[in-house]
């Protein structure tokens, strides 16, 4: 009769998507993850192998739609780097940190990273301290 053409996949949430990898790759000891590539995914992925999350990444162009990216999760002694990195922010339920309380965060964080949407675009808490800046919590690196 026909064949009815595959509809395709549409990423609502891409911080949780690429989250969500990398978790169940950390927590299996994988040493690759294939994910869907999109603009934000590349984003998130580029902030995660700033922070040392990821140990590398490609970019896969395919002559269909689909590009993949295969990143690569940082381990050491056959352990993750980041155990788990817990998202924060949802799409319904935004939470925003002002300089004032990063200042105040700074030394209760330790060793654990904030990632926040700023301005300035993805950074570190870190980064938004050096620039003067509060923005949304996207996750927190522990």
């Amino acid at each position: 009769m026909g064949s009815n053409p595959v509809s395709p996949i549409i990423i609502q949430d891409t911080p949780s998507y690429v989250i969500s990898h990398y978790n169940i790759a950390a927590s299996r000891n994988w040493s690759k993850i294939v994910i869907l590539a999109t603009k934000k995914s590349l984003l998130y992925v580029k902030i995660l192998y700033k922070v040392g999350a990821i140990k590398n990444f490609i970019l896969i162009k395919s002559n269909s739609k689909t590009d993949k990216i295969v990143l690569t999760p940082s381990f050491y002694r056959n352990s993750p780097v980041y155990k788990n990195i817990r998202y924060v922010s949802t799409p319904s339920k935004k939470h925003t940190v002002t300089l004032k309380a990063l200042r105040l965060l700074k030394t209760a964080l330790r060793a654990s990273i904030l990632i926040l949407s700023t301005p300035y675009g993805l950074v570190t808490h870190k980064e938004a301290i050096r620039r003067k800046t509060g923005g949304i919590i996207i996750c927190a690196l522990s």
